[in-house]
């Protein structure tokens, strides 16, 4: 179990995560001690701490805490420190407009998906979606990052496709060394595809709206919240689209491609989504300009597009 001050430091990290995906609200204690999973007594010295120190700002009427106004100047220095948030901007409104669709950027923020910007016209994909939420790492989302990851955070990644989580939290295996076979096989594949193309294309699945609703509705610093993520997402089948062909229709739900950074790693990623059924010619001409608008914002923050060998890429 933490150490009491790791368990305020946690408890203080969603808090903050939590306010900042609910731009312009405010919570109660009891609200936030429910959503961030700590009992009011545990939750009341972490509030103070932070209102003091002006992180947050707490109502003297309605007793409500929201963002405070130190936030500001810890925002702007991380602007600073990590440009291609702000510079991703104005190439994620350019490609909603140009698509009639919406354009999220996003980064990696240790095992979650964490969203930096949305732009667009606002749609059934986008609906509730803010700058602040995240999505869980688990297979199949993360796959732009994993394509360019070193192989021990790809064995990670790919391990807890192995793992089927029930939503009352029970845990069991693939049902065979098949199956779990089968599973690598499918991520291995979809990986090389991201590689070889350069972005990846994602078909709009039924399991979608229950991801969704966990996403937005629940907050993910919940276990069970995790839980139920990580049960819809292990029971998806067909979400890569490993080849659109021609002249066939699909339901695209997404088609993702990367910034790399100076370092060669995925900076961010540029989500066109709110997609309309679409041919795979039409597929890859907005793929097209979604892979251009990655390439001029990997040139403008000094960047690197990786080598990648296959073999060590994929390895299990």
């Amino acid at each position: 179990m933490p150490a009491p001050a790791a368990r305020s430091a946690v408890r203080a990290v969603a808090v903050l995560d939590f306010l900042a995906a609910r731009a312009g609200r405010a919570f109660t204690l009891s609200e936030l001690s429910v959503e961030v999973g700590a009992s009011p007594s545990s939750l009341t010295s972490v509030l103070q701490a932070l209102t003091e120190s002006g992180y947050l700002v707490r109502h003297p009427r309605h007793k409500t805490y929201e963002l405070g106004p130190s936030l500001v100047v810890v925002g702007r220095a991380a602007a600073v420190r990590h440009p291609v948030v702000d510079l991703a901007r104005p190439e994620l409104a350019a490609l909603a407009r140009r698509f009639d669709a919406d354009c999220v950027g996003s980064i990696l923020a240790g095992d979650d998906i964490l969203v930096v910007a949305v732009e667009g016209r606002g749609s059934r994909s986008t609906q509730g979606l803010a700058e602040g939420l995240r999505v869980p790492l688990v297979p199949p989302f993360g796959q732009l990052w994993m394509a360019y990851s070193e192989p021990a955070a790809l064995r990670r990644w790919m391990s807890r496709a192995l793992v089927r989580i029930r939503e009352e939290g029970a845990e069991a295996g693939p049902e065979t060394d098949d199956e779990s076979t089968a599973i690598e096989r499918h991520l291995a594949q979809a990986l090389r595809e991201v590689r070889r193309r350069g972005y990846a294309v994602n078909l709009n699945v039924d399991q979608l709206d229950a991801i969704h609703d966990t996403v937005v509705d629940l907050s993910l610093h919940l276990d069970v919240s995790r839980r139920r993520f990580a049960s819809i997402a292990a029971s998806m089948d067909a979400y890569e689209l490993l080849d659109e062909g021609t002249d066939e229709t699909h339901h695209p739900e997404n088609i993702i491609a990367p910034v790399f950074g100076p370092d060669a790693s995925v900076a961010l990623a540029i989500t066109l989504t709110g997609l309309k059924p679409a041919t795979g010619a039409e597929i890859r001409e907005m793929a097209v300009g979604v892979v251009e608008a990655g390439q001029r914002l990997t040139r403008s923050i000094g960047g690197h597009v990786p080598r990648v060998k296959e073999d060590d890429r994929t390895a299990s």
